[in-house]
């Protein structure tokens, strides 16, 4: 007879195949509801609008507080001029790191040649997965084989976590969407994304958004997301200067690359504007194009 540490005695779930085993009544209870359906109390979203309804009561509270900000304990961030405020202290505390670069332990790629860094361990591991092929699981739940397939007639897709293929579904196919309605007057929106929503309240509504400036002389270009800027960097101040481990990487001497020179005397006669790149400055960007796409450089 097999017991848990508690020496209680093991019970089998046994609906068709389910192999899941416990000896606490109300797990037992809380797993036929949540896996099988079975005596279950829903517990509905009373948020004007959202018909969401849980399982659980505690997935409702945290349902209604990130998505409906009710009952919500703030944790604002402490630096000057910075007006981001997190719910929970686990994210302010990605915050302070990310944007802030307080407290940061840099998470370096262990692979030769590779000069990856992340402030994340989780953003390492999927740098690792995704550009080097380490540490993928690919898993399949139905027939035994290795990966993660979607199960949609025709569709060919298979992924490396279960919650890539979860997305993929829902995107996809449209299967276990949960659709997030904007909750500002008048407005129609709803996505399949909370990212999508934060983005689209940022954009369309000035909700929870920090200006994001751009740092070369003279220009008073301003975006609300980190992406939208480095575009505009990238088209406007094109800069062909690399990370120095780039450059030697991609074997650019010195002299190849147009260096910062100082601004040429007063007698000297200011050369004409040039319109076009030379052959290093374009090779340099294509390098620096490359090293973005495939992750060894964030932007």
């Amino acid at each position: 007879m097999q017991t848990d540490k508690e020496g209680r005695k093991l019970k089998l779930c046994g609906i068709g195949f389910c192999q899941y085993r416990t000896g606490h009544v109300s797990r037992m209870k809380s797993h036929k509801a949540s896996k099988h359906e079975i005596d279950v109390t829903w517990y509905s979203c009373d948020a004007a609008g959202c018909n969401y309804k849980a399982k659980q009561a505690s997935n409702l509270k945290s349902h209604k507080k990130y998505l409906h900000d009710i009952d919500v304990q703030w944790y604002p961030c402490d630096q000057e001029g910075c007006t981001y405020k997190a719910k929970q202290k686990g994210t302010l505390k990605e915050h302070r790191q990310s944007i802030h670069d307080i407290d940061v332990r840099w998470q370096h790629c262990d692979q030769e040649g590779c000069n990856y860094k992340a402030k994340h361990k989780r953003t390492l591991n999927e740098h690792k997965q995704s550009v080097h092929g380490i540490d993928v699981r690919w898993q399949c739940t139905t027939n035994g084989n290795n990966f993660f397939p979607c199960d949609q007639v025709g569709c060919d897709f298979r992924a490396k976590q279960a919650s890539k293929l979860k997305l993929h579904r829902q995107f996809v196919h449209d299967i276990d969407v949960q659709w997030l309605p904007c909750d500002q007057d008048g407005c129609s929106f709803m996505t399949k994304s909370a990212v999508n929503l934060k983005l689209h309240k940022q954009d369309v509504h000035g909700i929870d958004f920090r200006w994001h400036h751009c740092d070369q002389v003279g220009c008073d270009h301003k975006a609300k997301h980190a992406s939208d800027l480095a575009r505009h960097k990238e088209t406007n101040h094109p800069n062909p200067h690399l990370p120095y481990h780039l450059l030697i990487q991609n074997n650019i001497c010195d002299d190849e690359v147009p260096s910062r020179s100082p601004t040429p005397p007063a007698s000297s006669p200011s050369p004409e504007p040039s319109t076009t790149l030379s052959s290093a400055s374009e090779h340099a960007l294509q390098v620096l194009s490359e090293a973005v796409s495939s992750g060894i450089i964030n932007v």
